[in-house]
């Protein structure tokens, strides 16, 4: 962030310079591209680390936090995503993975909805991910479990594609009957399950969802779920 050539200096009566001028056109410069487009760009290096880390230099923690935003351009690609966690000279991210490139056009962000950035990203086919200003994360998901053609209980383990700070919470639902074969395929839990679902055993990792059998070993059993909670 540039520096700010305050009121002040121009109430003493003094004459700005043309360096002090120039400070002030670049604050700016830098106000309307933060409050125009969301996004600020960082003018620091960031270097790939791994697929979800990017070194910065010392100080981060003085500047980034947790649910603030980024975007770059890895190999003429541009990625976005969230930071989840702050070192030093470390940041741990979520959303497009990294690639092992050069990291240019670096951009972070800490309003809601800067622009241009995705409404969620897909943590695996079954969960997607929002992340909220201030660190506050919302997973929403669903699953299912293969009948084993009894009539007692499935229990199905979700892990979190993200670890909370503490144990989120959680709603679990029914989502259906289905009969398909695509795991992937929600669209295939069209028929109506109203036995009793429930969640038990949650933890800042995941919880274990659980459903009544349909007594039928063609059938698979579908719930749907959404985790709340600080990261």
């Amino acid at each position: 962030m540039v520096n700010s050539y305050t009121r002040q200096n121009f109430t003493t009566g003094e004459i700005p310079t043309a360096v002090k001028m120039n400070q002030v056109s670049e604050n700016i410069a830098y106000n309307k591209e933060a409050y125009g487009t969301g996004w600020i760009e960082d003018t620091e290096t960031w270097t790939y680390a791994s697929a979800t880390t990017i070194t910065v230099p010392s100080g981060a923690l003085l500047k980034y936090q947790k649910g603030d935003k980024f975007k770059l351009t890895a190999n003429s690609v541009e990625l976005y995503g969230y930071i989840v966690d702050v070192a030093d000279t470390l940041l741990t991210v979520t959303g497009d993975a990294l690639t092992n490139h050069t990291f240019t056009d670096n951009y972070y962000s800490k309003i809601e909805n800067p622009f241009g950035f995705p409404e969620s990203f897909a943590l695996s086919a079954f969960q997607n991910l929002s992340i909220y200003q201030g660190g506050l994360a919302v997973i929403s998901g669903w699953g299912f479990k293969q009948s084993t053609g009894g009539a007692g209980t499935l229990a199905t383990t979700v892990t979190y594609g993200i670890t909370f700070s503490e144990i989120p919470v959680v709603v679990v639902g029914t989502a259906g009957l289905r009969a398909g074969s695509d795991p992937s395929n929600l669209g295939e839990l069209n028929s109506a399950f109203g036995s009793p679902t429930g969640g038990y055993g949650f933890s800042a990792t995941g919880f274990t969802a659980y459903t009544a059998d349909p007594a039928n070993a063609s059938l698979r059993c579908g719930f749907t779920w959404i985790a709340t909670g600080a990261l």
